[in-house]
């Protein structure tokens, strides 16, 4: 319905030092179709909110650092995020396209 969304955390905890190049984070969203808001055959909107390591520090608001409409295919989506730095996260947001 209006307003349904499906949110996933993902962070760094740590990062093995095997490469000096950084690299982006490539993830196959599954399952899609059994969220009660994905509709077949509609694409889904995502936002993606950067959650820096603040510390002990609070945070007033979060960035958004990725918003894009997906693509699904039989329950399946791709999006692909920007580095995520050892001790922070990213919180994605998905939900039904604006109509």
């Amino acid at each position: 319905g209006e307003g349904a969304s499906a949110t996933l955390l993902l962070g760094c905890v740590h990062v093995e030092h095997t490469s000096n190049e950084p690299r982006p984070v490539h993830l196959r969203l599954t399952g899609l179709n059994l969220l009660p808001f994905v509709e077949a055959g509609h694409d889904i909107h995502v936002r993606v909110e950067h959650i820096p390591n603040s510390g002990e520090l609070g945070i007033d608001k979060l960035d958004i650092t990725h918003e894009e409409d997906l693509a699904v295919e039989q329950g399946t989506a791709a999006l692909t995020l920007p580095v995520i730095a050892e001790h922070e996260a990213e919180l994605i947001t998905l939900t039904t396209m604006a109509r």
